[in-house]
């Protein structure tokens, strides 16, 4: 990896109510990444547990933390992360998923090989481990002929909001 003063800026943005368990976990994820030019932006969105006091006790200066007054759901706390965002790219992590270590390296340096890098939306398949098993979805990948609306809505694809990441002007 290179000098991180000489990759973009990516902005983490993460969306979260009521998972005091939980983000701390998510933004550790975040923190180890190997790709270290980020900001990680929490955006609280009304929650009445104890997930601020979680945020603001871990000590790195690259977390902003946003609190909602009222809970307005995901894709509003979404957009206000996106608002506030300083970096050239953004990517997102509910706050009940983790981040592989490498996850946004691979990811930009693969975005950063397109010569229209700015059109460019990434997104990895995920792990989901539970009771039931282990699955990994998803299955099939989105070729690069097929268009998203194509790929999403008649194609049964997916593309899993933790997984994303593109240009800020894109989001």
């Amino acid at each position: 990896m290179s000098n991180s003063s000489d990759l973009p800026l990516l902005s983490a943005v993460i969306p979260t109510y009521n998972r005091a368990t939980l983000i701390g976990t998510s933004l550790t994820s975040v923190i180890n990444q190997s790709y270290k030019n980020l900001e990680i932006i929490v955006v609280d969105d009304g929650s009445t547990d104890n997930t601020e006091e979680i945020v603001k006790a871990i000590d790195d200066p690259r977390i902003i933390y946003i609190r909602s007054p009222s809970n307005q759901g995901g894709s509003t706390a979404r957009n206000i992360g996106i608002h506030s965002a300083k970096g050239e790219y953004i990517a997102f992590l509910d706050s009940d998923d983790i981040w592989m270590p490498q996850k946004i390296e691979k990811q930009i340096n693969s975005i950063l090989q397109y010569p229209n890098a700015e059109n460019v939306v990434g997104y990895n398949q995920i792990k989901l481990q539970n009771s039931s098993g282990i699955y990994i979805f998803p299955e099939k990948a989105k070729s690069r002929t097929e268009a998203v609306a194509d790929y999403i809505f008649c194609n049964g694809g997916e593309m899993i909001s933790s997984t994303l990441i593109m240009r800020r002007s894109l989001a």
